[in-house]
């Protein structure tokens, strides 16, 4: 290409993403599952992960498969909230849902140090145990 061609050839430029504003507990929520299948556990095989924006407290939830019976079961949300507007990510997106997708590379990391510690396969079980502690990594 010559150097005027070079030079007219528009760029991309980066996707600003819209900033995600929550006013108050449980008006923002991010949804993400963890696939464990490669230890799973007694039929288990995901974890949901909730997150509440504002206050940044977690939810995790062992599911036997990521069909929406499962997720619903566990989030009840439209029956506590019936004026609820659930908005879908965009799928195959991670950017789109940095807050949940960071904090489940630390629930991994820690449910991992804690089977560890434990000398169990018993993940299921550690999830309450894990959300209690709120996610910090303390326990190295």
């Amino acid at each position: 290409m010559c150097d005027t061609c070079q030079i007219r050839r528009s760029f991309p430029s980066p996707i600003s993403g819209k900033p995600i504003v929550s006013i108050g507990f449980l008006t923002c929520l991010q949804v993400d599952l963890i696939d464990m299948r490669s230890v799973s556990y007694e039929g288990y095989n995901f974890i949901m992960h909730a997150k509440d924006h504002f206050t940044k407290f977690t939810w995790l939830y062992a599911l036997p498969s990521k069909e929406a019976i499962h997720v619903a079961n566990n989030l009840n949300l439209k029956i506590n909230w019936p004026d609820l507007i659930i908005i879908n990510g965009r799928p195959r997106h991670p950017q789109s849902q940095g807050l949940v997708e960071r904090s489940n590379a630390v629930v991994q990391q820690m449910l991992g140090k804690w089977l560890e510690k434990n000398k169990t396969l018993n993940w299921p079980n550690a999830l309450g145990i894990k959300c209690f502690n709120r996610l910090d990594l303390t326990d190295k």
